[in-house]
């Protein structure tokens, strides 16, 4: 017996096939639910083994949808297949198929088949590192500014979910999050991603992110995840800032989801760490999180490298080496005097010195290895 629960909203259809379902002996209609609140609900209380919605049913979005499936339901649209498609679904089927489409998922027990898409060509980079301000913000910014001026399409997405400055740093007005905007349209299914990014400089636009860390919450991962597509169908390179540390003991809860979910989205990542004492302690700890989460190989990058710390570059290099079993990939030097005009001016340090010993640092880190990740 195939448990089925059913969500039309008044579709025309809907008389016809729930007396179709009801007449069928090898399927149990569990609830005909009257909008999507009833349609959560049920799922998670019952647990039936399909969800058949109308894809104009209102309310329907990508965070309903991923909470239906997350209950074991195969969610089956009936009706417009761009509008099921734009909120995560990728099974439709028109009003007289809807018998044989739950007999064949309750036979196959297989996922739907799923609609042949466009192919994202971008790549994600994450700049991610330990608490303490090691400068993941600034590295990732510096990324992004040399990509884009070789003649990549680069999009900046902030990211950093406990506090993002990029809008900041870059002396730009942005009332509102360019971020948390393009979820809200990505769970509605009508993302539009270039409404949102605010334009640097020719090749680089900024995804702006969220100023206060007790908004994290209006990051919802399944339409993050959706906003993220979009970075790499419109980009050559996304650069994503990410928020400090991890949370191994927090079971899910608080902004390190999020961290920790776009974590396991970037095709590559670069870590930062301070070059001091205390900087090379938090990181190495930071790496040791990092086992946990399924990532690629991380750069490690050692910045605001000075002379006045007392160990050389190769003695971090080697004490980082020693103590996570990951090689420094590059060590980018203290500048406070283009960093801060950078800060000052609303500038990226390229910007104000192409010249500076950090960016030719950065450019170094850029083509280590080829131009493959950047």
């Amino acid at each position: 017996m195939t448990t089925v629960v059913l969500a039309a909203g008044g579709a025309a259809w809907e008389p016809s096939v729930l007396a179709t379902l009801e007449s069928a002996r090898d399927v149990e209609v569990v609830r005909r639910c009257v909008d999507v609140a009833e349609l959560v609900a049920v799922t998670s209380a019952r647990s039936p083994q399909v969800a058949v919605v109308a894809a104009g049913l209102p309310g329907l979005d990508l965070d309903v949808v991923r909470r239906v499936a997350s209950s074991g339901a195969a969610v089956l649209a009936v009706g417009d297949v761009t509008k099921a498609q734009s909120v995560g679904i990728t099974w439709t089927v028109p009003p007289e198929q809807v018998l044989s489409a739950v007999r064949s998922s309750a036979a196959t027990d297989a996922e739907p088949p799923r609609e042949v898409g466009s192919v994202p060509t971008g790549r994600l980079l994450g700049v991610w590192g330990p608490a303490g301000a090691p400068g993941r913000s600034v590295v990732a910014q510096a990324l992004a500014a040399d990509a884009a001026s070789h003649g990549a399409r680069v999009v900046l997405v902030d990211a950093d979910v406990q506090g993002g400055v990029q809008a900041q740093l870059l002396g730009l007005l942005d009332e509102a999050s360019g971020l948390v905007a393009a979820c809200r349209d990505a769970n509605r299914g009508a993302l539009e991603l270039d409404r949102h990014v605010l334009p640097v400089d020719p090749g680089l636009g900024l995804l702006s992110g969220i100023a206060r860390a007790d908004m994290w919450s209006q990051v919802r991962l399944p339409a993050l995840e959706r906003v993220l597509e979009a970075v790499r169908g419109g980009s050559d390179v996304g650069v994503v800032d990410l928020g400090p540390g991890l949370d191994p003991g927090g079971a899910g809860r608080g902004p390190h989801v999020v961290t920790h979910h776009v974590l396991e989205a970037v095709d590559d990542l670069v870590v930062v760490g301070r070059a001091d004492p205390t900087g090379i302690a938090r990181l190495v700890r930071s790496l040791h999180d990092l086992r946990e989460v399924p990532v690629p190989p991380p750069w490690v990058v050692l910045n605001r490298v000075r002379r006045s710390v007392g160990w050389d570059v190769a003695d971090l290099a080697r004490t980082v080496q020693e103590t996570s079993g990951h090689a420094v990939a590059a060590a980018l030097p203290d500048d406070p005097g283009t960093l801060d005009a950078a800060a000052r001016t609303g500038r990226t340090a390229l910007r104000v010195n192409r010249s500076s010993s950090f960016v030719r640092a950065v450019r170094g880190l850029t083509a280590h290895g080829g131009a493959s990740r950047v």
